[in-house]
């Protein structure tokens, strides 16, 4: 039967005198028997009698407490199941008492795994605030109050270790963090705002590396900053490039390079971003790759105090041999340069020092096969104008190709164009070096013999014959 409630039948000060307060009842107790409401046992009444009677092994978890303990957490548990995270205990009735404690010995009988899926599903169904900065005593509600604040025995202990483990398991709680009075010494998970908070960088950065990083969802990207959780030790590498991480304007700098050599470095993917395939994050560097770059380039390289005069750093280097800071800087890489230097007293990559002679000998190349209008000119003992009449005529076919010497836009004309242009043509100058005949008795016999010139005068500014005309002499 139920247990009725008999009001006060003593003054306040006698309450725990139970013949004071059981004498005037003597009376009325058959009819109060008799009028109680019969109900059956529930499932914590149960247990709690079979405790009492020795036996055991039907939940072994609650076996390992004390009867106080496992019949108290029982209750709390199921009154938070039953009727939410802000139950008032005492507001709640004696058959409300009784559908508390059976609801939660059907979780605690589970034993710890019970218990943990209670908890898991108050994690998930909390209405968390847009910055969801809410801790265990807002999500677990009255349960974990009644640990931290209302069962203060050692007894206890058991069921505030196992949920301590939970959260430390399942919320973003770390060193210099406290669950029921005691610090967290390890810390499990991050969240992007616990993470945020202690390394010093902009949450939005940081949900945008670790995305990129693999290690948030595209999901969690869209929760907010105190549910977005992940494995700390996962993610440990991830977080440190992050703190460490450089932006554009912060390696030049860092790299001791100017900002066209920095750029250079960076387009041409020798020094990369952390992330060179996300728009959003291609101006971060980890700054474990530059230092691993400039470890690269100074391997090997000689102390140098005073640098001699074929030594040079890059940039003097480049305008000296007319090369590009790239090519340099593969040179170095892939080591094949005799020799490379470090300038003592100058910091990163401008301490880099090369011989040019030697950057000279590789770099350049040969102008074998083309020629300028200026060798041509000299070739044909002629002006630079009739060279370029012939050019814009047609007369010559050029090519525009970026010149082997100085690296620069050039103008050229095919060694074969030229040769099969001289193989048609002549002037009388080289006309009179075969015949040796003065070049003006050459021109009265072929007007004589009416042979005109190829190319006029008046067309390009010298008049230039055709071969087989000139064999007619």
């Amino acid at each position: 039967m139920e247990i009725v409630d008999a009001g006060p039948t003593v003054q306040p000060s006698k309450t725990h005198d139970f013949a004071q307060l059981i004498k005037p009842l003597l009376p009325d107790l058959g009819a109060m028997a008799d009028g109680a409401t019969r109900r059956s046992a529930s499932g914590l009444e149960l247990y709690a009698l079979a405790r009492l009677a020795g036996t055991v092994g039907n939940a072994p978890w609650l076996d390992g407490l004390p009867l106080h303990v496992g019949t108290a957490i029982c209750e709390t548990i199921g009154m938070v199941d039953c009727f939410g995270r802000e139950a008032h205990a005492k507001k709640l009735s004696e058959s409300e008492w009784v559908e508390a404690g059976d609801s939660g010995f059907r979780i605690a009988s589970r034993g710890e795994a019970g218990i943990r899926e209670f908890i898991e599903e108050l994690l998930r169904t909390y209405p968390y605030s847009r910055s969801a900065t809410e801790g265990p005593q807002a999500v677990l509600g009255r349960f974990f109050k009644f640990l931290a604040f209302s069962a203060p025995h050692p007894d206890f202990d058991v069921v505030r270790n196992l949920v301590s483990s939970f959260m430390i398991e399942h919320m973003p709680f770390g060193p210099g963090d406290f669950i029921f009075g005691k610090p967290i010494e390890r810390r499990v998970l991050h969240s992007v705002r616990s993470a945020s908070q202690e390394m010093g960088v902009h949450p939005v950065r940081l949900r945008k590396v670790l995305h990129a990083a693999g290690v948030l969802s595209t999901e969690q990207m869209e929760m907010p900053y105190g549910n977005a959780t992940f494995d700390a030790a996962t993610a440990a590498q991830t977080l440190t490039d992050a703190i460490d991480g450089l932006f554009m304007t912060e390696i030049e700098p860092y790299l001791g390079a100017g900002r066209t050599q920095t750029k250079l470095l960076v387009d041409s993917g020798i020094v990369e971003p952390m992330f060179p395939k996300r728009p959003d994050l291609d101006h971060l560097f980890r700054r474990r790759d530059l230092d691993l770059f400039l470890d690269r380039i100074f391997v090997d390289a000689v102390p140098v105090e005073e640098p001699d005069e074929d030594m040079a750093d890059v940039h003097k280097a480049v305008k000296r041999v007319c090369c590009g800071t790239i090519e340099i800087v593969r040179l170095v890489l892939d080591r094949k340069l005799s020799w490379v230097g470090r300038h003592t007293g100058v910091h990163g990559f401008a301490a880099l020092l090369v011989r040019v002679s030697e950057i000279r000998s590789i770099v350049r190349g040969s102008m074998d096969g083309w020629l300028t209008a200026a060798t041509i000119e000299t070739t044909m003992r002629t002006s630079s104008k009739v060279v370029r009449s012939l050019i814009d005529r047609g007369y010559l076919r050029t090519e525009d190709i970026i010149s082997p010497l100085n690296r620069c836009p050039v103008q050229v004309v095919r060694q074969t164009a030229f040769d099969e242009f001289r193989r048609e043509y002549a002037t009388l100058f080289e006309a009179m070096e075969t015949t040796g005949i003065h070049f003006r008795k050459i021109q009265k016999r072929l007007t004589a013999i009416g042979v005109e010139p190829g190319i006029r005068r008046e067309d390009v500014g010298a008049a230039f014959y055709r071969r087989s005309d000139l064999q007619r002499l």
